[in-house]
């Protein structure tokens, strides 16, 4: 009972933390972004070590993967039809292209997409056309150490 509990309460905070944005909103900051990737590994902590676990981290996965099929969900019966998916395939590329354009033009130019093509290969180190979970970690640090320079 008290794991039930604990995993509610989880869930109530995660719920509480989302933020929501209307059309006419910017996309969040990227403090606003950390903030909040911090405030969903504080919850998800529970054993409350400063660390996630392997159990931890998984069940934080799953809760993001609830949290985004019930937004995708709009018409809240549980299933995903595939006008549902599609909008969601939608939102995802609108998110990307609003990161990926620099020069808020609404677009993304050829600079922009070169630069974009440029990061993932510097970040891909074994050429496999792919970043995967180690480099991606790799190039964010990489990243944060030249914002503090």
């Amino acid at each position: 009972m008290h794991g039930i509990t604990r995993f509610l309460g989880i869930v109530a905070l995660t719920a509480a933390c989302g933020l929501t944005a209307s059309a006419d909103d910017a996309q969040p900051s990227a403090e606003d972004r950390k903030a909040k990737r911090q405030r969903l590994k504080d919850a998800a902590d529970t054993d409350g070590d400063g660390k996630l676990s392997s159990a931890e981290r998984k069940a934080l996965r799953e809760q993001i993967r609830e949290r985004r099929r019930q937004r995708a969900d709009t018409d809240g019966d549980g299933q995903l039809s595939d006008a549902e998916k599609q909008a969601a395939r939608e939102a995802r590329r609108a998110r990307k292209k609003d990161r990926l354009d620099k020069n808020d033009d609404g677009k993304v130019g050829p600079r922009e997409r070169k630069r974009a093509r440029r990061a993932k290969d510097r970040a891909d180190k074994n050429d496999d056309g792919k970043v995967g979970k180690r480099e991606r970690k790799r190039a964010r640090k990489k990243a944060k150490r030249r914002a503090k320079k």
